[in-house]
């Protein structure tokens, strides 16, 4: 995964259930953070305990 440096990196405030999968994490990016997840930036979820993280970023071909 090769990213520009003016990449942008945005880390959702909650926690997350880890059993969301791409189209609910697309949802919470578009209706919470109010951002459109196709723009190339980085959007970081964490779960309850703080100590695993998912990444969501689109990448020209997909997710």
């Amino acid at each position: 995964m090769l990213l520009p440096f003016n990449t942008d990196i945005w880390l959702y405030p909650n926690p997350i259930d880890f059993r969301k999968q791409m189209d609910g994490l697309i949802m919470l990016v578009a209706d919470h953070l109010k951002l459109n997840p196709t723009s190339g930036q980085i959007f970081l979820f964490r779960n309850k305990h703080s100590n695993k993280i998912k990444l969501l970023w689109w990448d020209r071909n997909g997710f």
